[in-house]
């Protein structure tokens, strides 16, 4: 899953911070455009973000503490990124499908605060954070149920069985009056699909008790499959090492390349 945002990792104690240098930041109400989503996304792997998550109906996964330190997150972002390109962050550009490159990043990066585990797709829940009367930033959380750990930080315990969310921004939500808001949802020819299960490379972020995604392969059929435009391209080219192993294999030589 290729996404337009740089992802920026600094390290001070167990602080993690994801830079997320995107102009589409704020939710907008629902446009005509919206009657052509099911069109668009048609077949595609991300078309389950279509479905708007009723705020007053999903449970939480996390305590109101913790709920309250992810909105604190989103709302700094944003905040911050005002500041850099003011009214801009308010548009909402259109979905691009850059050209596949094959990027100078090794196969298997090693980065502070990287998690590695065989994870399988569950659910999703969406949430609102409110910046002012009017606006709101919109972010998913994807819910994990990890079935091996590969690698993890010593600070942090993770063991088979435990879920995890990922964090991203955008999706959609709909409001008790029924008006539903969307926020960066984009046509994808490559993204994770529910009920499938994933090779990650995950980035912790101790605050606020999530990750974030920054490599995935799917592993549903047993072998690793490359699931991002550069893994992609990266196997067409001959140049990548885990396509088509085994599950076993694949953790056996991501290990052998940490350690």
């Amino acid at each position: 899953m290729k996404t337009n945002f740089t992802l920026m990792c600094k390290v001070s104690g167990y602080f993690v911070c994801l830079l997320l240098a995107c102009p589409h930041l704020l939710a907008q109400a629902a446009s005509p455009n919206e009657d052509r989503l099911e069109e668009q996304f048609l077949h595609l792997p991300n078309a389950w973000q279509l479905k708007p998550a009723e705020l007053k109906a999903q449970s939480d996964t996390v305590t109101p503490m913790i709920r309250n330190q992810r909105n604190k997150y989103w709302q700094s972002s944003l905040a911050g990124e005002r500041q850099l390109i003011g009214d801009l962050a308010f548009d909402e550009p259109a979905a691009q499908f850059p050209g596949a490159t094959l990027s100078t990043a090794p196969e298997i990066p090693v980065l502070p605060m990287s998690v590695w585990v065989i994870a399988s797709f569950d659910s999703f829940h969406v949430y609102e954070a409110p910046i002012d009367q009017v606006h709101q930033v919109i972010y998913t959380e994807m819910n994990y149920k990890v079935s091996e750990v590969i690698n993890t930080p010593k600070s942090l315990q993770l063991a088979v069985g435990d879920k995890i969310d990922v964090a991203m921004r955008g999706g959609r939500v709909k409001h008790t009056d029924g008006t539903i808001l969307t926020s960066r949802i984009y046509p994808a020819k490559h993204f994770v699909q529910l009920n499938h299960k994933y090779l990650l490379q995950l980035l912790y972020n101790p605050e606020t008790q999530w990750y974030v995604l920054n490599k995935e392969w799917d592993v549903t059929s047993g072998q690793v499959t490359p699931d991002s435009e550069e893994e992609r391209y990266r196997a067409s080219k001959h140049q990548s090492a885990l396509s088509g192993m085994t599950i076993p294999m694949a953790v056996q030589y991501i290990r052998n390349v940490l350690f």
